[in-house]
Parts: structure tokens; sequence; C-alpha cells
């Protein structure tokens, strides 16, 4: 009886104390975490697709490609909203077309741009060159590390004839 009687004041202190009206109404921005200077550490992408051969024949492709020399870094900043990439990166990429699987390495690949950007809870917009607006999801957001994550489908001609891949590209950062 004697806990229940505990447990019961404790239970209503809490309510008390949760539900003060003194509340200073602090406005948190939900974008303080993501503000500020992220470096890449790393970048992996996989696409999965079609190309189409002479007489009408579909191949199936698919690739896994691995960032590696990467000297990038994307800023964030707010009022305006601008995301600014600054860097390099190399990709060593394995594919396999038909059964047919080759290796190779795509050096020097510079990331140099500004944009826009738009927070809208775990999807962030930016837009392209194009003009776009391309989503990219927020994967893992803490005060030291950030794993972004976006898909591309890509339409395309090889030879003049149709192709299409749809390719997913995660990046890591730490601050």
């Amino acid at each position: 009886m004697k806990i229940t009687k505990i447990l019961s004041v404790l239970i209503i202190l809490v309510a008390l104390v949760g539900c003060s009206s003194d509340d200073d109404s602090v406005e948190i921005n939900p974008n303080d975490d993501l503000l500020g200077t992220w470096v890449v550490t790393g970048i992996q992408a996989s696409s999965i697709g079609f190309i189409t051969q002479a007489g009408g024949v579909t191949v199936a492709v698919s690739s896994e490609a691995m960032g590696y020399d990467i000297n990038l870094t994307w800023t964030f900043e707010e009022n305006p909203n601008e995301l600014t990439s600054n860097g390099s990166f190399s990709f060593e990429t394995e594919t396999n077309a038909g059964g047919q699987i080759s290796t190779s390495n795509i050096e020097g690949i510079t990331s140099n741009f500004v944009t826009d950007w738009v927070r809208n809870n775990g999807v962030i917009t930016i837009t392209n060159e194009e003009g776009e607006a391309v989503p990219i999801t927020i994967v893992n957001l803490s005060s030291n590390a950030l794993q972004l994550t976006y898909e591309q489908v890509s339409d395309y001609t090889v030879s003049g004839l149709p192709a299409q891949t749809t390719t997913q590209t995660i990046y890591f950062f730490t601050r």
C-alpha cells in the first residue's frame, strides 16, 4: 500500500513538471545538425539496367562502384539555403553486361557546384544543373556523422539504341 502511494505521488509530480505552464518555447531549428561543412569519407554506387543491342536483343547490365582518392566536402548554409560541393573523387567500377564482367577506374571526377536546398523531414531536395529537383534521403544524421542516398533513373542511347539504368548512390560524411 505504501509503495502504491509513493508511485502515485511520483506519477503526479512527473505529470505536473512535464505539463508546466512556464514553457519557454525555444524554437528548434531542424537544420541545426545539418548546417556546416561535411567531409565525404566514402561513396558507393550500384546500378542495374538494360542495353538494347542490334536486332532488338536486351542485355541486363549491373555495376558496383566504390569511391577512392576522395577529397570532397559539402557545406550546407542557411539564409539563403545553399549547398556547396567542392573537390574530387575517383571510382573503381565492376560491370556485368550479359555475363561479361569488366572492371575500370574513373579518376579525377570533379564535384564543384553551388545549389539551393530544402529539407522536409528526412529528405533534402536540391536543384541539379538542368533545374530539376533531386530528392536526397537522409539515412543517418548526428552531430558528427551523415549518410545520404539518392536514386537516379537514366535513359540514354548506346550506338543509337535505347538503354536505361537505375543507380543508387550512398555518400558517407563526417565533420
